[in-house]
């Protein structure tokens, strides 16, 4: 596999150290102008997948992705998470299952991962503490159509914003379908480079509840060390990030090694998650991903308020997901008899509305799954009904 390598994590003079130790590789790049001018060699999509099914992150060089696209989204973002109280709550997203509008601080519960950080070795183990909420807030927002009509209503939630924020849907919609079209060139990237089909992935986008996400973290007076979004892996197929001018995200490698990300300007990062890992019979793996105030975090808040600027952090995240209509199972070559076992085939919208359920986002009590449900997941909702 990919071996991370590149600097460590650097301390800063007058600080603890970092208890947790991590390195700051360069992450290969995909230029996406060449794929589409089908100037990538079949060698070229085979290495690249390669490298993002062993990394778990790819770069992305795309020229539709322009610094002001960009610089108008993360205002609208500024605006958003610096509104008051008062319009942030008219903003809530409960009704939704938090698939629209602000997800408060506090509301999102990661799943236990003790196992898994058992695991590592100790100087490579998540800051997470197991049963603690999400210190972030969250504002969801519908990118692309969704179904008229949908067995999972409240996976395929649409936009309705606020009189407040009429103006906020241009500058989200611009920079969500640049992000969803990088992810979708990714995802024929990646179909080309498994030697299937070019729109094996990429058809599944129709009609798909693809959602931006951004975060909001107040960086004003951090304190080294907060964990802000816990141990977690992304259950859509891809997620795509813009360049954050504070740096806190680390990932962890198939084989446990944590790395901060660092983009390079002019790219978007894309994440594989845990549903190209089922489709895929574990030949990718939804890398586990921390979001926590790291020394380079310091360095980056203090930059931004040296210029007079707000200290907020906000991601800008793109969630590209399958269609809820599509039947989730290992395809192809990967399809062998252990795979299935281990990723039985399952309704995409009944598999995201039990992931949304597991993290305290999608109302329990609503849970009406369909009848292609293998029975590890009947069990499951049972146990989350009964603990509703």
């Amino acid at each position: 596999m990919t071996k991370v390598s590149g600097d460590r994590s650097p301390t800063q003079e007058g600080l603890m150290e970092f208890p947790l130790k991590y390195e700051r590789p360069t992450i290969p790049v995909v230029d996406l102008d060449r794929f589409r001018r089908g100037d990538m060699t079949a060698a070229e999509l085979v290495s690249a997948t390669e490298e993002f099914a062993n990394l778990g992150v790819i770069c992305l060089r795309d020229s539709r992705v322009t610094p002001g696209v960009q610089r108008d989204f993360r205002r609208t973002m500024l605006e958003i998470h610096g509104a008051s109280p008062e319009e942030r709550a008219a903003m809530d997203g409960k009704d939704s299952g938090y698939q629209f509008g602000m997800t408060p601080p506090g509301t999102e519960y990661p799943l236990d991962h003790s196992a898994w950080v058992a695991s590592l070795r100790p100087e490579h183990r998540p800051l997470t503490i197991p049963g603690q909420a999400d210190a972030k807030s969250r504002f969801m927002w519908a990118i692309g159509d969704r179904p008229a009509h949908s067995r999972w209503p409240e996976v395929n939630a649409g936009a309705k914003v606020p009189a407040r924020f009429q103006r906020i849907a241009g500058p989200l919609n611009t920079w969500g379908n640049c992000m969803l079209d990088a992810g979708r060139d990714l995802a024929e990237v990646v179909a080309m480079g498994l030697k299937m089909q070019r729109e094996t992935f990429s058809r599944m986008f129709v009609r798909a509840p693809h959602i931006l996400g951004p975060t909001g973290s107040d960086f004003t007076n951090p304190t080294l060390g907060k964990v802000l979004a816990g141990i977690h892996y992304d259950f859509n197929p891809f997620t795509i990030h813009g360049k954050n001018g504070i740096r806190a995200l680390i990932c962890w490698t198939r084989a446990g090694e944590p790395f901060l990300v660092e983009i390079p300007d002019g790219c978007l990062l894309a994440q594989a998650g845990r549903a190209l890992e089922w489709m895929t019979g574990g030949f990718f793996f939804a890398g586990m991903h921390e979001v926590v105030v790291t020394p380079e975090s310091l360095e980056d808040a203090a930059a931004i308020i040296a210029r007079g600027e707000r200290a907020i952090r906000t991601s800008s995240n793109l969630f590209a997901h399958f269609a809820t209509r599509f039947v989730m199972r290992p395809l192809g070559r990967f399809a062998t008899p252990e795979s299935l076992r281990r990723y039985p085939p399952i309704f995409e919208g009944d598999y995201a509305s039990v992931e949304l359920a597991q993290i305290g986002l999608f109302p329990k009590e609503k849970l009406a799954l369909g009848q292609r449900v293998p029975p590890q997941y009947r069990r499951l909702v049972s146990r989350m009904r009964l603990a509703a």
